[in-house]
């Protein structure tokens, strides 16, 4: 019996959940607002007026279709006739089966006489289908009039009739990156309710499953949208001049635009040039839009303003064709190019604007002989093999919307959260939910790693999983399945980040031996010979197949070169690509903004990052971060003093600390010049193993006094 009202129990729990994930996610039960595209009255050209609806006399009726969901309204714009008005405005909506979906009533003295005027509408319309809009007047001969205009200039929604209107939305409350991350939420508190009506092994597995899901749903939101940091003005941006490596190939992508050299396609990033100019910060691309110009075209004659760059100036040609949207075709006449910008002069004299013509992003560029031209142009990025360009390009086609950036940022975030949360996991069971909790915080907390996480260029996750693969090992050492199944991951791991730049690539691979290494002091330190052989063992094979994923990296990288031989290639790679970064390049061939990052000494590159730009984690100031690498020390010369020193934490101190320190010296160049992002390096163990030792001090202490004051 008890069994029974158990299940019905869980049976009603998870039908609940269900409904609430759909009442979220597919019903879009939570929208707010009402957003139209108001056409500015005063702009209306004079031609472009017909004789409008005369409400004494008559009605208008106008068929419409909404084009997206949740239809919020419409807008309506009136004359009134001298001397004033009475009587009201009725605003009435039908299916197509005829039946009334909704009638508004207005008094018309509450409507002013040419400004749009909002209505609300309480029926429920459908994207796509068809209704029918009535809009009369009781008013008798002091009823308003309705101004009427040429199809130009009519909303998109409008399928019969030429009245003035606007259609407004409501927007959803939750994006669908929002929806999804709330999904997750309602699953982990589904589990742990249903956790409460299984048994203890079930229960278990229960509650682990929830920890899971909702930490990871808790950090991705954190990654994406930076809500427990209110002081990282950074993040908006952060980076976009690198993420445009991939976003420009998943516009060429969309737009059928390749290579400009045939034998670049292998490469997975690029930069991406169209009639915009070079994808420089995809969230800030625009047209001219002030003064004489409005999203790009001329108010005053037949012309176009665009950014200027070598594609830019290639398609617009004089003789060469352009083709907007709507379908209107104009020959160009003229190409004025002041470096930044070039204003194409057509051939006619029609008045062009984006709302009649269409956003100059869907224009088309054609030779005179009517053959069509590349609507963009991509030149790849050689610098590395580009692997997250290629998958994101593949995920990207599986998409269906036009803004494919959100769901991708949505994976990546999702991906270092539950890369978070797995070395979480495996540090409180080798060694305690402290140090767990330490990193945690610190992985949640900090301005730098946030500010990467969601990034589709740099894909923080492919840093921190060797981490992951090196704490496994540590876990498991014992295990020879374990190490073995270790050391696959550490190849691919190191394979892995590889394919997607090199940057940082020293303290990666040395984060992938942070802990086996440490763990092999440990022994050595405790002088058990077994198990600092078996550690030594570990750790020179983990390093071994971490610099045979590197160099098959540099292998499959090296074959998109010249081909000119595979040694010769991977030459070129490292002149090209790590000496310049490393701080061993030729200075003859080397351009001078780079001299004094080559020329500069390695202890004044360390010094540049012991002055810390930001909050290392919020509510402690980056002014702390050398009180925060000194406390450690002196800690450990108390205990030195005391003879009660605690040589794990020695040595996971500095372990750590030469893992951050890696990339500082080998990539000397590098990070002299990259301050404004190269300060993530300390997060690589480092800054949570200090929080780690002085948080356990401090948790030590109380402890003691604790147990004093009982004892007394």
């Amino acid at each position: 019996m008890l069994k029974n009202k158990k299940l019905i129990g869980i049976i009603a729990i998870t039908l609940m959940a269900i409904a609430l994930i759909i009442y979220v996610g597919p019903a879009d039960g939570f929208t707010h607002g009402y957003y139209s595209d108001e056409i500015r009255l005063w702009e209306l050209p004079w031609q472009n007026i017909q004789e409008g609806v005369n409400l004494e006399t008559e009605k208008a009726e106008i068929l419409f279709t909404p084009l997206k969901d949740h239809l919020a309204g419409f807008e309506v714009v009136v004359t009134k006739p001298e001397g004033g008005n009475n009587g009201n405005l009725i605003i009435t909506t039908t299916g197509e089966d005829g039946r009334e979906k909704d009638s508004i009533t207005v008094p018309t003295d509450r409507i002013r006489e040419n400004e749009w005027y909002k209505v609300k509408t309480k029926g429920k319309y459908k994207k796509g289908e068809q209704y029918k809009l009535i809009i009369s007047s009781d008013g008798g001969d002091r009823a308003p009039n309705l101004i009427c205009m040429t199809s130009d200039y009519l909303p998109a929604e409008t399928r019969e009739g030429n009245v003035l209107i606007n259609y407004a939305y409501a927007e959803p409350t939750f994006s669908t990156e929002k929806k999804t991350l709330l999904s997750l939420i309602i699953v982990s508190l589904w589990l742990f309710i249903c956790s409460f009506l299984t048994g203890e092994k079930l229960r278990r597995v229960f509650r682990i499953a929830t920890g899971i899901i909702l930490v990871s749903a808790v950090l991705s939101w954190n990654y994406l949208y930076n809500i427990f940091d209110v002081q990282n003005e950074r993040f908006v941006n952060y980076q976009d001049d690198s993420e445009i490596l991939v976003t420009g190939m998943l516009y060429a992508d969309r737009e059928g635009t390749y290579f400009s050299d045939p034998e670049e396609r292998g490469y997975g990033l690029g930069y991406y040039r169209n009639i915009r100019g070079r994808l420089f910060n995809y969230r800030e691309w625009y047209y001219p839009d002030e003064g004489e110009w409005e999203e790009g075209y001329s108010k005053e004659a037949c012309r176009i303003k665009i950014a200027s760059s070598d594609y830019s100036i290639d398609v617009t040609a004089p003789g060469n064709v352009i083709r907007f949207a709507n379908g209107d075709s104009y020959v160009i006449e003229s190409a004025e190019d002041d470096g930044n910008s070039i204003v194409v002069t057509l051939q006619g004299d029609k008045h062009l604007s984006a709302r009649v013509n269409g956003s100059l992003d869907d224009a088309e560029f054609y030779t005179s002989s009517g053959e069509k031209l590349e609507s963009g142009r991509i030149i790849a990025y050689l610098s590395q093999y580009g692997l997250q360009g290629k998958i994101f390009k593949v995920i990207a086609r599986l998409i269906k919307r036009d803004d494919v950036l959100p769901p991708l940022n949505l994976l990546t975030s999702l991906a270092m959260a539950l890369t978070v949360v797995l070395i979480t996991f495996m540090l409180s069971r080798k060694y305690n939910s402290l140090m767990a909790g330490c990193f945690l915080v610190t992985f949640a907390l900090s301005p730098w790693v946030v500010n990467f996480a969601r990034n589709l260029y740099w894909v923080e996750f492919t840093w921190f999983l060797p981490m992951a693969a090196g704490i496994f090992i540590s876990w498991k050492a014992e295990n020879k399945k374990c190490r073995i199944i270790g050391y696959a991951l550490s190849f691919l791991t190191i394979l892995i980040k590889s394919l997607c730049g090199y940057e940082y690539i020293t303290a990666v691979m040395l984060g992938l031996i942070l802990f086996p290494a440490a763990d092999l002091f440990i022994a050595l330190a405790g002088k058990k010979k077994e198990k600092a052989l078996l550690l030594l063992k570990t750790t020179l094979i983990m390093g071994v197949a971490a610099l045979a994923g590197f160099g098959f990296a540099l292998i499959v990288h090296s074959r998109l070169g010249v081909n000119s031989g595979i040694i010769s290639d991977i030459k070129s790679i490292i002149t090209d690509v790590g000496l310049r970064r490393t701080g061993g390049a030729d200075l003859n061939t080397e351009h001078p903004v780079l001299w004094d990052s080559l020329n500069a000494s390695v202890w004044d590159t360390i010094a540049k990052y012991f002055a810390f730009s930001t909050q290392i984690i919020p509510g402690i100031s980056g002014n702390l971060f050398p009180v925060l690498c000194i406390v450690p020390l002196c800690l450990f010369a108390c205990d030195l003093k005391r003879k009660a020193t605690k040589p794990e934490e020695m040595i996971l101190y500095a372990v750590s600390f030469i893992v951050s320190l890696s990339w500082f010296v080998f990539g000397k160049s590098h990070s002299y010049v990259h301050t404004q992002i190269n300060f993530v390096i300390w997060y690589f163990g480092f800054v949570q193993i200090c929080f780690y030792i002085i948080v356990n001090r401090i948790a030590g202490a109380f402890k003691a006094l604790s147990k004093e004051r009982t004892a007394g």
